[in-house]
């Protein structure tokens, strides 16, 4: 992977590739969502995923696989640089495979319950060879290098589709009798998210003292409470704003916010615009 530049990222249409390379593990700085497929490529180094509710331990030869609003967040686990690759599709890409091939079901994979898989050394050969071919056709931009690159990602997705519903090997959630207790109260945020939830609210349901609850929360999701649980009601706020007629207010109220006012705040700290805004860009 040498030839393909430290940090590198080419975006067409409905799809994108990245790729970096970094000489010290860098931690995602808050964890995050997007209305886009993502697959999550790691060609060296070692780094813990968070997805949802779960921890991974991520490998060299693994690959992830993020739906769209799915919230995750990377975490270093060493002093050591790593490599990355990442591929983008958004769902008119999906639309427009749909269309093209309707009985493939290209995208199913990032339905299942599942989200790490470890390849094969044979499968990890051929995304190496897709990783440096869809860099080199970036890199040249010979004739019609958008074209093939969309075949490359193509080919890509059909390649993943065959492995997973052939004997690909998940990675299994980190395991640990905290992490688990976490895991249990992580799902609790989830369905619950949209009333009024407190430190003390979730450790006196779950039996845990409120130190203990956020060390072992930081240290297994990587985010405080407060992050998580905002980050949590933003995601579903975006949803009803982009597929909803419900006022801001109406929103603010039905995912947890006791105010209007805060909901403008923490949703603009979140996303870096304010909920009409958003709005307007999405319909």
């Amino acid at each position: 992977m040498e030839f393909i530049p430290a940090s590198f990222i080419n975006s067409f249409d409905n799809f994108a590739f990245e790729f970096n390379r970094l000489q010290k593990q860098q931690d995602m700085q808050i964890f995050h969502f997007h209305d886009y497929y993502e697959i999550y490529y790691l060609v060296s180094g070692e780094r813990d995923y968070f997805i949802d509710n779960r921890t991974y331990h991520v490998k060299p030869g693994n690959i992830v696989l993020i739906n769209h609003g799915v919230i995750h967040r990377t975490i270093g686990v060493s002093s050591k640089g790593y490599e990355r690759a990442l591929f983008y599709y958004d769902k008119e890409f999906e639309d427009e495979l749909n269309r093209r091939y309707p009985h493939a079901r290209l995208f199913s994979i990032f339905d299942l319950d599942l989200h790490v898989f470890n390849l094969a050394e044979k499968d990890q050969q051929f995304i190496n060879n897709q990783i440096l071919k869809i860099a080199r056709e970036c890199l040249e931009q010979q004739e019609n290098y958008q074209n093939y690159v969309e075949v490359l990602f193509i080919e890509l997705l059909f390649y993943l589709k065959r492995c997973i519903s052939g004997s690909l090997t998940a990675v299994p959630q980190m395991s640990n009798p905290k992490l688990a207790k976490i895991s249990d109260i992580i799902a609790f945020i989830n369905n619950n998210y949209m009333k009024r939830l407190s430190l003390p609210v979730i450790t006196e349901k779950f039996f845990i003292s409120t130190s203990c609850f956020t060390k072992t929360f930081k240290e297994a999701s990587g985010f405080t409470f407060v992050e998580y649980l905002n980050n949590l009601r933003i995601k579903h706020a975006q949803y009803m704003l982009a597929g909803t007629d419900l006022s801001v207010s109406e929103i603010a109220e039905q995912v947890g916010f006791d105010s209007v006012t805060h909901f403008g705040r923490v949703f603009k700290k979140y996303t870096g615009t304010s909920p009409l805004t958003f709005r307007k860009q999405k319909k």
